[in-house]
C-alpha cells in the first residue's frame, strides 16, 4: 500500500512539473523569437552575452516553478494513506464526486496561472530585459499564490466540517487581501489620490480643509503615476520620493474634503506608525493601506463569529472582488463596509442570541460603532436604527433602554449636522457646474417628479449596479473579471441566501425594519449624488456606483428568509398525483457552501490575474 501511495505522489509531481513546463512554453517561444531578431541586428559578442543571460533566466524560472510544487508533494506525503483514500474514493471504490469537483477546481486554477504567464510573457519579457528578477518575481509569486490557493482550498474543502466559518473567513480574507493589497497599483482605486491628501491633512492635525477644499502641505505627496493607465514599473520610478517638510505646495481635494476625519480612522493608524520610521511617500501610502486591511480583517472576523444567522451569506458578500478593492484602498469605504457589517452582526447577536453576554463593554462598542458609521457617510445614518432591535434584557429597565436609544440617535444626528455645516462649502467647489441648493429646492418643490427620476435611474441602471456590486469591473471600470466566473458567483450567492433560514418570534417586525433601513439608504445614496453630482434638470442621477450598496447588502440578505414556498388556491402543484399548495425548501446549506468556497477562490484568483495583466 505504501509503495502504491509513493508512486501516486511521484506521478502527481511529474504531472505538476509538466504543467509548469506548459506554463513556460509561451515564454520560451516568445523569447526565442526575440533572441533571433536581436542576433540579426547585434554583433557576436553582445549576442553571446544576451543569449547566456536569457538561458540563465530560463533556468531560474524553471527551478522556481518546480520548487513551488514541493508543498504539494509534502502535503501528499504527509496525509495518511487511509485518509487520502477516503477523500478520493467511496467505500465501494468509486471516485467521490467532491474529489472530481476539487480536481476541476485545481485544473481551472492552474489554467488561470498559465494564462497569467502568457500575459506576462507578452508584456514583461522584453520590457524588463535589464531586470529579469522582476519578471521571475511576478511569475513565481503568482505561481506560489495559485499553489497555495489549491492547498488551502483543498484543506478547507475536505475538512469543512471541522472548521468554524470565521476561521475559514480569516484564512481566505488574509490570503486574498494581501494579494489584492500588492496587486492594486497605488492610486489605481478610484479617487485614491485625493483621499491620500485628505488623510495626510488630518494626520497633520487639520480636521477641516481650507476654503476651496484644499491646503498648503509639504512637497512630495504626489507620485508621478497615471491613476488610470499607470503600470507597476512606474512605482519603481517613484520609490525614492520623500516628503519635504521644508517646502510647501498647494493641494486641491474638494471631493475628499467633504468626508469627516472619522472616515479615515483605519488608514491614519498605519500612517502615524509608519511616519515614525520613514518619510518615503510610497511606503507611507502602503502603510496606510495595510493598516486599513488588517483592521478590516480582524473586525470582520469578529463580526462573522458573532452574527448568529446568515453566516455563510456574510462570508459570500464579503468575498467579492469589489469588497477587497475597497478593503485595501485609501478610501473611506473600507471603514464604512467593515463597520456596517460589524454593527449589524453585533446588534443581531444581542437581539437573537440569548446566550450572548450583554455587558457595559458591548453597549459601549455599539455606541462607538454607530457614531463612527454615521460619520463616515451620512447616507448610512439609517443603519443606526438597528439599535431598536436591542431587547430590554440588555438594560436595567425599559426607561434606561429608551434613554440609551434616544441619546445615541440624537448624538449621531447632531454630530452629522455639525459636520455638514462645516463641509457644506466644499460641495460647490467640488463640481462648479452643479447647484446643490437648486437641486435640493427642486426635490422639495417637485417630489413626484423626483420620485420618477429615482425610479427611472434604478430601473435603467439596476443591472449595471449589480454587476459593479459583484466586482465584475474593478478600479476605474477598466479591469474586468471573467463573466462566466462572476455568473457562477451570483448563482452560488443566491443558493446560499436561500439555504440559510432563521426563526424569530417577531420576524415580520424584523423584516419591516430591514426593508425600511435598506430603502432609506438606497434613496439617500441617490439623493446625495443628485444634489452634489448631478446637473440641474437631468432626468437620470449620475455617479451611483455598485459598491455604495455594500453596507446594506447584509440587511437585504437577512430579508431573504424563505422556509416554504406557498401557492394560492388557484395555483396548486401536481406532484405524484397529489395536489400541493406549498413546497418546503430542503437545500443543504453546508454542501452548497462547500462548493461556493471553490467558486469564491476561482473568481478572486482570476481577478488578481486580470490586475497583473492590466498593470504590467
Amino acid at each position: 500500500m505504501i509503495k502504491n501511495y509513493k508512486r501516486l505522489a511521484v506521478v502527481f509531481l511529474l504531472l505538476a512539473s509538466l504543467l509548469c513546463a506548459a506554463a513556460l512554453v509561451p515564454h520560451l517561444r516568445f523569447s526565442c523569437v526575440k533572441i533571433l531578431a536581436y542576433i540579426r541586428k547585434c554583433n557576436i559578442q553582445e549576442d553571446v552575452f544576451f543569449v547566456t543571460k536569457w538561458n540563465m533566466r530560463f533556468l531560474v524560472l524553471s527551478l522556481c516553478g518546480l520548487v513551488s510544487f514541493l508543498p504539494l508533494l509534502v502535503m501528499i506525503l504527509g496525509i495518511k494513506p487511509e485518509r487520502l483514500k477516503s477523500i478520493c474514493m467511496k467505500p465501494d471504490n468509486k471516485i467521490r464526486f467532491s474529489f472530481l469537483v476539487f480536481l476541476v477546481f485545481a485544473v481551472v486554477a492552474i489554467l488561470i496561472f498559465i494564462n497569467t504567464a502568457s500575459l506576462l510573457d507578452g508584456k514583461l519579457v522584453w520590457a524588463l530585459t535589464k531586470h529579469p528578477f522582476v519578471y521571475v518575481l511576478f511569475l513565481t509569486g503568482f505561481h506560489v499564490l495559485t499553489l497555495a490557493l489549491i492547498l488551502i482550498g483543498g484543506f478547507v474543502f475536505f475538512n469543512y466540517n471541522r472548521l468554524a466559518i470565521h476561521k475559514i473567513f480569516f484564512i481566505f480574507f488574509l490570503l486574498f487581501g494581501l494579494s489584492y493589497l500588492l496587486l492594486f497599483r497605488m492610486w489605481s482605486i478610484p479617487n485614491e489620490m485625493t483621499h491620500w491628501f485628505r488623510i495626510f491633512e488630518i494626520a497633520e492635525g487639520h480636521l477641516v480643509s481650507e476654503a476651496g477644499g484644499g491646503r498648503s502641505m509639504p512637497q512630495g505627496l504626489i507620485l508621478d503615476i497615471d491613476s488610470v493607465n499607470g503600470k507597476y514599473t512606474d512605482l519603481a520610478h517613484n520609490r525614492n520620493i520623500q516628503i519635504n517638510r521644508n517646502e510647501k505646495m498647494s493641494y486641491w481635494f474638494a471631493g475628499a474634503a467633504l468626508y469627516s476625519p472619522a472616515t479615515y480612522t483605519f488608514q491614519l493608524i498605519g500612517l502615524k506608525i509608519a511616519s515614525a520610521f520613514t518619510d518615503r511617500t510610497l511606503l507611507l501610502m502602503y502603510a496606510a493601506r495595510f493598516s486599513a486591511f488588517v483592521l478590516s480583517l480582524f473586525v470582520l472576523t469578529f463580526a462573522i463569529k458573532k452574527i448568529p444567522v446568515k453566516q455563510k451569506s456574510f462570508f459570500m458578500l464579503a468575498m467579492t472582488p469589489v469588497f477587497f478593492q475597497e478593503a485595501v484602498s485609501l478610501a473611506g469605504d473600507s471603514l464604512a463596509n467593515t463597520l456596517a457589517f460589524a454593527f449589524t452582526a453585533l446588534i443581531l447577536a444581542y437581539s437573537l442570541n440569548k446566550e450572548e453576554k450583554r455587558g457595559l463593554c458591548g453597549k459601549a462598542g455599539i455606541l462607538l460603532i454607530a457614531v463612527f458609521l454615521s460619520l463616515v457617510k451620512v447616507v448610512y445614518l439609517p443603519l443606526v436604527l438597528l439599535i431598536f432591535l436591542l431587547p430590554v434584557s440588555c438594560f436595567s429597565s425599559k426607561k434606561s433602554r429608551t434613554l440609551f436609544l434616544a441619546s445615541l440617535l440624537l448624538l449621531c444626528v447632531v454630530l452629522n449636522l455639525i459636520w455638514l455645516g462645516l463641509a457644506k462649502g466644499f460641495l460647490s467647489d467640488y463640481r462648479p457646474d452643479v447647484d446643490p441648493a437648486g437641486q435640493f429646492k427642486y426635490i422639495v418643490t417637485h417630489p413626484v417628479e423626483y420620485i420618477k427620476i429615482l425610479l427611472d435611474t434604478y430601473t435603467a441602471n439596476f443591472k449595471g449596479y449589480f454587476v459593479m456590486f459583484m466586482g465584475q469591473y474593478l478600479t476605474w471600470a477598466m479591469i474586468s473579471v471573467n463573466h462566466y466566473f462572476i455568473s457562477a458567483y451570483k448563482v452560488f450567492l443566491f443558493l446560499v441566501l436561500l439555504s440559510e433560514h432563521y426563526k424569530h418570534h417577531e420576524y415580520k417586525k424584523l423584516l419591516r425594519l430591514f426593508l425600511f433601513i435598506s430603502l432609506s439608504v438606497i434613496i439617500l445614496i441617490a439623493t446625495s449624488l443628485y444634489i452634489q453630482w448631478t446637473v440641474v434638470g437631468s432626468s437620470i442621477i449620475e455617479g451611483i456606483q455598485g459598491r455604495y450598496f455594500i453596507p446594506v447588502s447584509i440587511l437585504l440578505a437577512l430579508c431573504i428568509n424563505i422556509h416554504t414556498i406557498r401557492f394560492g388556491q388557484r395555483f396548486k402543484l401536481l406532484i405524484n398525483n397529489a395536489k400541493l399548495n406549498e413546497i418546503k425548501l430542503c437545500l443543504d446549506s453546508d454542501l452548497i457552501f462547500k462548493y461556493a468556497l471553490l467558486v469564491v477562490a476561482i473568481v478572486n484568483l482570476q481577478a488578481l490575474s486580470s490586475l497583473i495583466g492590466f498593470y504590467t
